[in-house]
């Protein structure tokens, strides 16, 4: 699967058509038409995308021209609008300005960017002036702009980890997704969707990352962009490896932490829980509530499980948590679309 989740484009509304110089009977009655109006750009919502990659190589766009006036008082034909497809969740930005324009939230959501130039005026429209025939305008140009697009996958549930902690063995587990699973860094190259059904309805859906390891925010391994897919989450899952010693749980919960808050600190600062994963492998389990506490005590951690992917331990507990949370979640104010994004707006 390709993936893109940012694309910078240029594009243009289309020029309005001018208005034309005609007459009949020798030049006694004026029926020049106006030009017809510029195409006008769209973006709209379609949220069976997942990508933008489709203007990796076609960034330069423009609606179409309208066309001149003609003889009778024919107007021009106006130009096609442009429509621009981008996937649920993608957030519009000028990149003149870096101003945030529109976040688009809402399946089948359609706003108009840049209006299409007004069509010239024909001579038939000057017919009570004299000297009507030096009476026409030109259509009038189109707007450019440059804009950057940039895709954030809208989910309810990211789960962030090291390399090999078994993030997509839980998420598999969790969405009944199948991903690549091996024994080796970076198996999971982008983030991946998933849904977690009961009973056949959606309860929530979760996001699997790439693994974060020290100094990700660098660009060491994959680096930590993809950490902007988590912006749109409400809650957090942490997976520790717990096959290492003991005392490596802590030192990965703070690599992580550390990673993720030097990158974006609004996903640094949502909610989470902790999950050990690998606990069939831990032989030893003294200073197990020691970690417990500490965790829940410094950081704030809602909760802090121990599963085995392998073994089915603990899955159907953070099931019925994380369902609990979302749950709650949909019911408050919070969740509610903003109102914002329904207004109308262009460049005109």
């Amino acid at each position: 699967m390709k993936f893109l989740d940012e694309v910078l484009i240029s594009i243009r509304s289309g020029n309005g058509g001018n208005g034309k110089i005609s007459y009949k009977k020798k030049k006694k009655y004026p029926d020049g038409g106006n030009g017809g109006k510029g195409g006008d750009v769209w973006i709209c919502c379609n949220a069976s995308m997942n990508s933008l990659i489709k203007y990796k190589h076609k960034n330069i766009l423009s609606s179409e021209n309208g066309e001149n006036g003609k003889k009778n008082n024919c107007t021009g034909r106006k130009g096609k609008d442009l429509f621009l497809d981008v996937p649920l969740g993608t957030k519009i930005f000028d990149f003149e300005t870096k101003e945030c324009i529109f976040d688009i939230m809402e399946n089948k959501f359609s706003i108009k960017l840049l209006q299409g130039g007004r069509g010239g005026l024909g001579n038939y429209f000057f017919r009570s002036k004299k000297k009507t025939e030096i009476y026409k305008t030109f259509g009038k140009k189109g707007i450019k702009k440059k804009i950057l697009l940039s895709f954030f996958i809208p989910v309810d549930i990211g789960i962030v980890g090291k390399t090999n902690s078994g993030k997509s063995s839980l998420f598999e587990k969790i969405s009944s997704v199948k991903t690549k699973i091996d024994n080796y860094p970076y198996t999971t190259l982008y983030p991946k969707i998933g849904i977690c059904f009961e009973k056949k309805r959606k309860i929530f859906s979760l996001l699997d990352t790439p693994g974060i390891e020290k100094n990700s925010s660098s660009g060491f391994g994959l680096g930590i962009k993809f950490v902007k897919h988590l912006e749109r989450c409400k809650f957090l899952v942490y997976i520790l490896d717990g096959s290492k010693e003991f005392s490596t749980w802590y030192k990965d919960f703070l690599t992580i932490r550390k990673e993720i808050r030097k990158s974006n600190k609004k996903v640094f600062y949502k909610k989470f829980i902790v999950v050990v994963n690998k606990i069939d492998t831990i032989s030893k389990k003294k200073n197990i509530e020691k970690f417990v506490h500490s965790i829940k005590t410094k950081y704030f951690c809602k909760k802090v499980y121990f599963t085995s992917t392998r073994k089915n331990t603990g899955i159907q507990k953070i099931k019925f948590f994380l369902s609990n949370i979302i749950r709650k979640e949909k019911n408050s104010n919070s969740y509610k679309i903003e109102e914002e994004i329904k207004k109308s707006f262009f460049w005109n």
